[in-house]
Parts: C-alpha cells; structure tokens; sequence
C-alpha cells in the first residue's frame, strides 16, 4: 500500500489517533477489577500525566500524554491530547491540564504524578504548575523527566571529562 503525505496525515490524525486515544480511555475509565465482591469497592487506574511546550513557528505546541500500569497490559505510555496555547505560565498549563482531562472523562483525583522538564514554571517552589496541581491534589508526586536529568548528567560529565583532560595535558 501507498500513500501521499496528505492521505497519511489523514489515517493518522483522522483514524489511528484517534482509536487509539480512545482505547486508552477505555482503560483509564475501567476500574481495575471488575470482578471483586460487592463489598470492596473497585478504583480506576491511576496515571501520571507529561506536558512540555514546543514552538512550531509562532505557535507553541503542548502534548499531554499519560502513563499507566494494569495487569494486562504493564506499563503503557499515550498520548491523550495535542493542543497550542500562546499561554505558557503556571497559571494557564495546569488549567489546560484540568480541562483535557474532564474532557476525556478524567479527574485530577486520579493522577498520581506530575512530570515535565525541570524549568521553575513547572518546579518552583511556590507558583509552579506542579504547585497548581497539587492545591488540587495533594497527592501528587513529582516526576521530573528523565531525560532532561539524563541530558543534564550527560553534559556534566562531558565537562568534567574536558576539564580532566586539560589539566592532564598542562602536567
């Protein structure tokens, strides 16, 4: 089978994310067991939920996308929405946070983890998003993102390495 870019773009955004956001909120909106007796109450899945800005030209971008673990499936990571806001502050992310997930059928009740690359806007101490979602949910852990922490390593070792080699090199 062949197709154009527009064809693609069209399966993809008009068929295959769509079912596969939506098989996602299948399991996010399932509780956990669905056999259990009568007398225990059953829980939804909880989920971490990511958000990062982009810029594509004048347009900043944010995906927002869950993690989640169930027996059946272990860990799964999706991507629940795509949207643009020109509103990049604490205040705005985590009202746009809310609101994709109340309409998905989702509450901030259920998110068990907050994760994002580790600016103040997401961090800080006293206005951050994490901080926002957290006056909300007290249960919210923080999970900065890993590969900013691996990135950040990385770039500190580089530099001791640079700064080994120079010294060995003046001996």
């Amino acid at each position: 089978m062949a197709c154009g870019r527009t064809k693609a773009e069209s399966i993809v955004t008009d068929v295959l994310a769509p079912a596969s956001v939506e098989d996602c909120l299948k399991v996010l909106r399932r509780p956990l067991n669905e056999q259990r007796e009568a007398t225990t109450k059953a829980h939804m899945p909880f989920f971490s939920v990511a958000s990062d800005a982009s810029n594509h030209g004048t347009t900043k971008l944010f995906p927002l996308s869950v993690c989640y673990w169930t027996p059946d499936l272990g860990v799964q990571t999706k991507v629940l929405d795509f949207y643009d806001d020109s509103d990049e502050t604490s205040a705005a992310i985590p009202n746009q946070i809310v609101t994709k997930l109340e309409e998905n059928g989702l509450g901030l009740d259920m998110i068990s983890a907050y994760s994002a690359d580790n600016a103040s806007l997401n961090y800080g101490r006293y206005n951050s998003v994490f901080q926002k979602l957290k006056e909300n949910n007290s249960c919210i852990l923080k999970a900065n993102c890993v590969a900013h922490i691996v990135h950040n390593s990385a770039k500190h070792a580089s530099a001791k390495y640079r700064h080994r080699k120079c010294r060995q090199q003046d001996l």
